[in-house]
This record gives C-alpha cells, sequence and structure tokens, in this order.
C-alpha cells in the first residue's frame, strides 16, 4: 500500500512540475515599413513621433562595378585603366531607347547627375587631365559613355593593385535616390604612349 502511494504521489509531483511550462513558440513579426524617431525635444513644444518612409531600394548590385535600375532596365558598369602616369575612370550606360521619352525634347538624355572620386586604396596625388563621352543607339538601346582621366603624380610601381571608389548619384529623371558607391580594383600597368 506504501508503494502505491508512493507512486501516485511520485507521479503528481511529476505532472504538475510539467503543468508549468509552456512551449515557446515564434511568431514572426511583420517586415517594418517606415522608420519611427522621435523629434529633438524642444522646450515650449510637446515631443512628437514623425514617420519616415522606408527607403526604396530601385536598383540590384550585380557586381562592385555594376548595378542595374529595375525599373527601367538600364545598366551602369564601371572600369578604368591605371598605368604608372594615367588613371581613366569609365561609366557605361545601356537602357532601352523607350526610356528616352522622359527627356525633354532637343535635350541630351541627363541620365547621370554626379559621378565623383570617392575613396582610394592608396593615397594617390592625382590632377585632372580631361575627359569625354557619347552616346548611340542601335537594336532599340541606347548605350552612352564617358571617361574621366587624371595625371599620376604619386610614384607606383607596375603590378601594384589598388582599388578605386566612385560615387554615382542619378539625375532626378531616374528613380534611385542617394550616391551609390561603386569600387573597381586596378592593377598599374607600365606607362604607354597614349598615357600623354
Amino acid at each position: 500500500m506504501k508503494t502505491v502511494v508512493f507512486v501516485i504521489v511520485l507521479t503528481m509531483f511529476a505532472l504538475s512540475a510539467c503543468g508549468g511550462v509552456t512551449p515557446m513558440t515564434h511568431t514572426p513579426l511583420p517586415p517594418p515599413t517606415t522608420f519611427v524617431t522621435e523629434s529633438p525635444t524642444i522646450e515650449g513644444v510637446e515631443n512628437t513621433l514623425i514617420e519616415t518612409p522606408a527607403v526604396q531600394v530601385n536598383y540590384e548590385k550585380l557586381s562592385p562595378s555594376k548595378i542595374r535600375v529595375l525599373d527601367i532596365n538600364l545598366t551602369f558598369e564601371l572600369s578604368g585603366r591605371l598605368t604608372q602616369s594615367a588613371l581613366n575612370i569609365n561609366n557605361d550606360i545601356s537602357v532601352p531607347v523607350g526610356f528616352l521619352t522622359v527627356f525633354p525634347a532637343n535635350t541630351e538624355p541627363s541620365i547621370i547627375q554626379e559621378f565623383k572620386l570617392s575613396a582610394l586604396s592608396l593615397p594617390l596625388n592625382l590632377e585632372p587631365s580631361g575627359g569625354g563621352g557619347g552616346g548611340a543607339t542601335e537594336n532599340g538601346i541606347f548605350t552612352t559613355g564617358s571617361t574621366q582621366s587624371y595625371r599620376v603624380k604619386t610614384p607606383l610601381t607596375v603590378g601594384q593593385k589598388i582599388q578605386v571608389t566612385m560615387l554615382l548619384t542619378f539625375s532626378k529623371y531616374i528613380n534611385v535616390k542617394g550616391a551609390i558607391p561603386l569600387t573597381i580594383e586596378l592593377i598599374v600597368e607600365p606607362t604607354s604612349p597614349s598615357d600623354g
């Protein structure tokens, strides 16, 4: 009889110990659609919440040096060449020709607002030495490109690797806001007669 009572008490104890445990469940949170930040406190003004729309990313990075703007199928690619005396930075753009109708009649398509040198993995003394560009249409695709050229005043060794980062900002006609960093790695080549 004592054994039966002991087993019953032990069973009741075990059940009461387990009864208080609830299994953990994972409830996924909905993705955020806005960022909410508190405005700075100003004396005499009630502190309120300001809703800021989430930043919409309308492009995909195909590589460190190439992107595609999704809604208009525009591609932008950064390339370049570095010798012991010259640095050339190239950009190449392609977009379906139908996109050009967004620009005012009889004007050059202004796709880029700003394209500037942002960072180098090795400090270089550079002197701007010109540039140029142009565009053409073929098979329903408009392509355009330009080059920024610099004289290199810093001694370099053939075979050195240097990373170049450029910041690209599109014009108001492209639905991408803010500057986009693009990076290429260049290997120093010997100076050639075309370096001028």
